[in-house]
């Protein structure tokens, strides 16, 4: 089958479904093309947002970087996408993330070049609730009237989340039988278990065999809420000593100032380890060194890519996170520094409980959430 991603940001080094997934259709043996822009999203930390236009092989997938003719917030749009579409005479056209530009021209050219046309729901509203990248009435008066006409061409629409299925259901009017869910996955041949880089990593950062270590990964952004496992964990110092929190997390430096501050005079601040963001193939051995995945609010990908290396997960009760929680870990309703308290207590003072939930998500990542299975649900969905 002859597939075509469209995806504004295309950045293989950071990972993320646009990249897995044209890779596992690749390996399936299918001819998979990804066309994108000449930017990558604008990371608070990446200096250089631009990508060379024009061609490149990634790991048997077709990359045709187009030149950006504006950016506005996430919405970009391209020059010259009719041409490669007329080339490339794809079967499919998988259109990802509705919010920003690409989608609307697949729907555009749909009918001249006659494909079937999937488009796919990645965030679920997130952006617009807490109004950090555009405002509602932008997204009114602009971007609701482009998803609608994206949705309105789709041949099928997919969610990566129940949220998302709401969020179009409601906000643009979809039934919900006319939308499917297809989860994210994990990318099981980087993320896997491997004892050796547990006990490596365990001594480079000074945390004995037999300590309870505790991991946070991701962007240091305001609404994630890291503070509050801070707060919990500094208070579960004051009775447990043999407990350990990593935190992995880069972004704004006024808020990753902020939460080294509430660490810095503490009494056993040794016991926090602050770590700069890393690249993905770096990521492994520190989950593999923790016993337990903490996300004080919001979660993404890392969440399955914890699970793959066998944490047991702590997090809130949100729609996008109950799929891959199922005996594997533990779900708090209010997002608060004392509900992840509880959580995190009940998990130091129950080993078998832990190790249980460790085993659990490992095994759940293996039956359900590799990008294999989800490339496999994504080509019955092509099919039709």
């Amino acid at each position: 089958m002859k597939i075509m991603h469209l995806t504004t940001y295309f950045q293989p080094e950071f990972g993320y479904q646009e990249y897995f997934l044209a890779r596992a259709q690749v390996r399936d043996g299918h001819e998979v093309y990804v066309v994108t822009s000449d930017l990558i999203y604008p990371f608070e930390d990446v200096k250089n947002r631009h990508r060379p236009i024009g061609y490149l092989n990634v790991d048997g997938i077709h990359v045709y970087r187009l030149p950006h003719l504006f950016e506005i917030g996430d919405f970009v749009l391209v020059v010259g996408l009719g041409d490669i579409i007329k080339k490339i005479r794809p079967e499919i056209v998988h259109a990802h993330e509705l919010r920003q530009g690409f989608p609307i021209l697949g729907a555009y050219y749909k009918k001249k070049y006659g494909y079937k046309y999937v488009v796919d729901q990645h965030d679920y509203g997130l952006i617009l609730e807490n109004g950090k990248f555009y405002s509602k009435l932008e997204y009114n008066l602009l971007r609701k009237l482009i998803i609608d006409y994206a949705l309105k061409k789709a041949d099928k629409i997919i969610a990566i989340f129940e949220k998302g299925k709401e969020f179009l259901n409601k906000k643009h009017k979809i039934p919900n039988n006319k939308i499917k869910i297809i989860p994210l996955a994990a990318d099981t041949e980087l993320y896997k278990f491997e004892n050796d880089k547990r006990i490596r990593i365990r001594k480079t950062l000074n945390i004995p065999t037999n300590g309870i270590v505790f991991i946070f990964s991701g962007s240091a952004i305001p609404f994630k809420k890291i503070q509050f496992l801070i707060s919990a964990f500094l208070k579960l110092l004051r009775k447990y000593d043999n407990i350990y929190l990593i935190l992995i997390c880069g972004g704004n430096t006024n808020y990753s100032n902020y939460l080294k501050g509430l660490v810095s005079k503490a009494e056993k601040k040794k016991k926090i380890i602050f770590l700069d963001y890393m690249e993905k193939e770096k990521l492994p051995e520190y989950f593999c060194s923790a016993d337990i995945g903490v996300f004080p609010a919001v979660t993404s990908i890392s969440i399955l890519e914890q699970m793959a290396c066998k944490l047991a997960i702590i997090c809130p009760d949100l729609k996008t996170t109950n799929t891959f929680i199922q005996g594997n870990g533990i779900i708090y309703k209010e997002i608060t520094a004392i509900s992840i308290y509880n959580a995190m207590e009940k998990l130091i003072l129950d080993g078998k409980l832990r190790e249980e939930m460790r085993e659990k998500s490992l095994k759940l990542v293996e039956e359900k959430f590799t990008w294999k299975k989800v490339s496999e649900d994504f080509i019955n969905e092509y099919i039709f």
